[in-house]
This record gives structure tokens, sequence and C-alpha cells, in this order.
């Protein structure tokens, strides 16, 4: 039978794999870091060229860089969620699951999640207000390249944050019930 929690479980194994998927994600984000300084150089220098790097593919600037923007923050938010998912991981493959410490990783995963979700709308607000300037300035041909998709609203993110906010009060109670049956004796 497969073990789920404790020494050589399904736990332990999944605790690997976050470690690769945490690393992964650092360089998603060091690599989105590096196309956001590329973006902010093409567009304060108008465009030049730098040795190696095709500005050309980030121009114009101001409507990748949002993109850029929202991919390096769902890289550092994803880190973020799968480094505290490798500290519960942790406990689990030690075979002590209900710990304080995980609801409190459960509990910032999901202020996390709404905190990008709120920043994407914001993002979004902000590349329709672009949108909206460049329309009044008369250049309809670049305002039709403004997106502004990030705006939409997705069900199966707000439902996972609920979720989660759930097992971490489901985690809370379980780690308070253990402490209490520590204290019977």
């Amino acid at each position: 039978m497969l073990r789920t929690i404790g020494r050589g479980s399904l736990s332990e194994a999944l605790r690997a794999v976050l470690w690769i998927a945490r690393f992964v994600c650092l360089l998603l984000v060091a690599l989105m870091g590096v196309l956001a300084a590329t973006a902010i150089f093409a567009y304060a220098t108008g465009g030049a060229s730098m040795p190696g790097v095709l500005i050309e593919v980030l121009s114009p600037a101001h409507l990748v860089l949002p993109g850029i923007l929202i991919a390096a923050g769902g890289f550092f938010v994803a880190y973020f969620i799968v480094d505290r998912l490798t500290r519960i991981f942790a406990t689990l493959a030690a075979g002590d699951p209900f710990v304080h410490e995980n609801a409190e990783h459960l509990r910032a995963i999901w202020v996390a999640m709404v905190a990008f979700e709120l920043a994407r709308y914001a993002v979004a607000a902000g590349m329709a207000l672009l949108r909206q300037i460049v329309l009044e300035t008369g250049d309809a041909a670049s305002a039709g390249e403004i997106k502004a998709d990030v705006w939409l609203v997705e069900p199966v993110i707000w439902f996972a944050i609920l979720v989660i906010a759930v097992l971490a009060e489901v985690f809370r109670e379980g780690a308070r019930l253990r402490d209490e049956q520590k204290l019977t004796i």
C-alpha cells in the first residue's frame, strides 16, 4: 500500500519535486527581470540597440512591459507558494502534519494569491487607461495593440483561494486539537 505521510512516502517524493519547481521559478523570475530591464532600457533610449539583444522584440516597450511585469510577479508568487508548500510537505514527510506552521503557510499562500489577483486587476486597469489615452490622441492602430485581457476574473483561482483559506483553518484547528491532546493524560 502506498504511504502518503512519513518517511519513504509520497509526501517525501512530492517534496523533492517541489524543490525542483522552486529552482525553476527562481530562474524564471530572473529571466523576467532581465527582460523587464531590457524593455525599460528600450523605452528609455527610444529603441536603441544593445549588443546581443533584439530590442525590436520588446518594442513598443510600453505595450510589452506590463505583460513582463505580470509574468515576473506570477513567477515570484509561484516561487513563494512552492516554497511554502515545500515546508508543508517537509512536515508531512516527517509524519507530523498538524502543526501551527502549516496553518500559517496555507494562510500565506491564499493571501499571496489574493494580492497577485488584485495586482493583476490594477495592471489591467492601467492598460485600459493607457488604451483610452492612446485612442484620445487619435492613434487607433496603437490602441488596438494594447491588450487589457488580464482584467478577466478567474473563478477557478478565486475558488482555489477559498479552498486554501478553509484548509488553513482546518490545519489551525487540527494543530489546536493536537496541542489539547498532548495536555491530556
